[in-house]
């Protein structure tokens, strides 16, 4: 479920409504099949993964700690900042299926 609940089909425009919880979601205007953007999620995740590495190393945690201190932090974070993300930085809708997995799988070298 997206916070915006106002979010346009990259394809006709029509707003898609927001009560999908773990699945796609789908275009009641021209059918499409959507997704939350691939790769704004990367960005984000890497930003979060960044920022929760600093946040460690400043509270003190260095060696084997600063791992598993990172990845408390990060998920503290990936549910912290998700507001803030919906606020400056709206998540976009993509057709299902496109993204990082699908542009692997369909290059000329990927094993079928």
């Amino acid at each position: 479920m997206l916070l915006t609940p106002r979010m346009p089909c990259p394809a006709c425009g029509t707003t898609v409504p927001n009560r999908t919880i773990g699945g796609h979601y789908r275009c009641k205007q021209c059918g499409l099949e959507l997704q939350p953007a691939h790769s704004q999620s990367v960005i984000e995740g890497v930003i979060e993964t960044f920022l929760a590495v600093v946040a460690a190393w400043l509270l003190g945690f260095r060696g084997w700690k600063l791992i598993p201190m990172t990845f408390l932090i990060f998920v503290v974070l990936l549910f912290a900042l998700l507001p803030v993300w919906e606020r400056f930085w709206p998540t976009w809708l993509e057709p299902y299926g496109t993204g990082m997995r699908r542009r692997r799988t369909d290059s000329p070298g990927a094993k079928k």
